[in-house]
């Protein structure tokens, strides 16, 4: 029988199988606003990011439909302005890439992360 998609997928990124478990390697990570927990364990945990160029960031849930061309100037609300900077100085502190607000690749993270 032939393998699925997700199975072929999965078996090509299985580091090791034990007890009926997988560790996989994961090759893309895509982040947005509400990964400001990842980010704060690693300082706690006083890690480093493996691969930045392998992670990708949107700012998708707190961008503004309206006066987007205002940039964070255009999020009126005070703690929505900080999640989108938040997410914008972690991605510097960690050399990951941001598609932030006023970026040509700026969208809804599961939209465009698949394109």
């Amino acid at each position: 029988m032939s393998a699925t998609l997700f199975e072929k997928i999965w078996t090509n990124h299985v580091v090791t199988d034990r007890d009926d478990e997988s560790l996989i390697y994961v090759d893309r990570v895509l982040l947005q606003e509400n990964s400001f927990h990842a980010f704060d364990k690693i300082r706690r945990e006083q890690r480093s990011v493996r691969n930045p160029a392998q992670a990708f960031a949107f700012s998708d849930h707190y961008v503004p439909t309206r006066n987007r061309e205002l940039g964070l100037g255009g999020i009126t609300d005070p703690e929505i302005r900080n999640m989108v900077e938040l997410i914008a100085s972690d991605t510097d502190a960690y050399g990951i890439e941001l598609f932030g607000i006023g970026h040509d690749y700026q969208g809804i993270l599961h939209v465009v992360g698949p394109e």
